[in-house]
C-alpha cells in the first residue's frame, strides 16, 4: 500500500498528490502511472521516480506534466490546473466555450430536447462543472472502494 507523505508546507502539491491517487488509484505503482502518461502523450518521457516525487509532495508538476497526467486518464487539463492552483474555478469556468456548454446540455438531455441559445450564465457553468466533479468523485470512490483521504496508507 502506498504510504502518503503529508505535505505540510505546500497544499497545492498535496492536492495534486490526492488528484493522482483519485485518477490512478492509491494502490497504483508509480511506474504504471508513468507508463500511462507516456503511452497517451506522444513525446512524453515521465519516469516512475518522478511520479513518486509528485505523489510524495516533493516536486511541483509543470503545466505540461499536469496536462499530460489529466489526458492520460481521460480528464480535461483544466481540471488539473484548478486542482494545482494554477487556475481558479471561475477562470476554468470562464474558459468553457458557450458552444461547448450547449453541447454538454444537449448530451445531458439525450440529444433530443431543445437547447437554449444565448449566453450561459456563470452559475450554470459552475453547476455543470460541480456536477461533473461530483461524478468524478463518485466514480473514484466506486472504483477504489472509497475516496482517498489524507494520511491513508
Amino acid at each position: 500500500m502506498y504510504a502518503r507523505i503529508l505535505c505540510t508546507m505546500n497544499t497545492s502539491r498535496e492536492a495534486v498528490a490526492l488528484y493522482i491517487d483519485a485518477l490512478a488509484g492509491p494502490e497504483t505503482q508509480h511506474q504504471a502511472i508513468a507508463k500511462a502518461i507516456n503511452e497517451r502523450n506522444p513525446g512524453s518521457r515521465v519516469a516512475g521516480t518522478l511520479v513518486g516525487r509528485w505523489r510524495g509532495c516533493k516536486l511541483d508538476l509543470t503545466p505540461g506534466s499536469l496536462a499530460a497526467l489529466a489526458r492520460a486518464y481521460g480528464r480535461n487539463p483544466l481540471e488539473a490546473f484548478v486542482v494545482a492552483g494554477l487556475l481558479t474555478l471561475d477562470e476554468a469556468l470562464d474558459a468553457l466555450d458557450a458552444d461547448a456548454v450547449r453541447l454538454i446540455k444537449r448530451i445531458e438531455q439525450g440529444a433530443s430536447g431543445p437547447v437554449a441559445d444565448g449566453p450561459i450564465s456563470l452559475e450554470e457553468k459552475r453547476r455543470l462543472f460541480q456536477e461533473r466533479a461530483s461524478q468524478v468523485r463518485e466514480d473514484a470512490a466506486r472504483d477504489e472502494g472509497g475516496k482517498p483521504t489524507l494520511g491513508e496508507d
